[in-house]
Parts: C-alpha cells; structure tokens; sequence
C-alpha cells in the first residue's frame, strides 16, 4: 500500500515537472495569434549606420538614437551616433 502511495506521487510529481517545464519555456502569453493585416505595410523605423572607433565594427543604429551615443556591443567603446540629415524638397 505505501508503495502505490509513492508511485502515484512520484507520477504526479512528474506531471508537475512536465507542466512546469512546458509553461517555463513557453514565454510570455502570445497578445494575438492572427496573422498580421493585409495590405498595411509594418512601420519601419529608419537605421544609422556608424562605425566604432574602437573596434571598427559597423553598427546599425535606430533613428530614435540619432544625437546620442550607443555602446559598441564587440568592445564597449561609446559611439556616437549622427543626427539624421533632412532631405532637401
């Protein structure tokens, strides 16, 4: 009788395990499982392309970095990265 006692606890503690593994890895719950809109291009936000002075290394920078410094991710270094330049009409 223990022995069955044990058995189905060592099942459940397995299934726990089980559970517990596959919610782990699953990530953060999906907001929406639908395919994205037809016909809407996704927004894209410009890129800045600058390359570290320490290194050498080129990076591509978002354009909501543009005036600030980024850090090289090879070296460390700081990296300034240049404003946009509008473009003339």
């Amino acid at each position: 009788m223990a022995a069955g006692g044990i058995s189905s606890l060592g099942l459940a503690l397995t299934l726990f395990g089980v559970w517990w593994c596959v919610r782990r890895n699953r990530g953060p719950a999906q907001a929406s499982l639908s395919p994205p809109a037809v016909g809407k291009p996704a927004a894209v936000s410009p890129s800045i392309s600058v390359r570290c002075s320490g290194c050498g290394k080129k990076l591509k920078a978002g354009a909501d970095f543009a005036g600030k410094k980024v850090k090289c991710p090879q070296c460390g270094q700081a990296v300034f990265v240049p404003a946009i330049k509008a473009e003339a009409p």
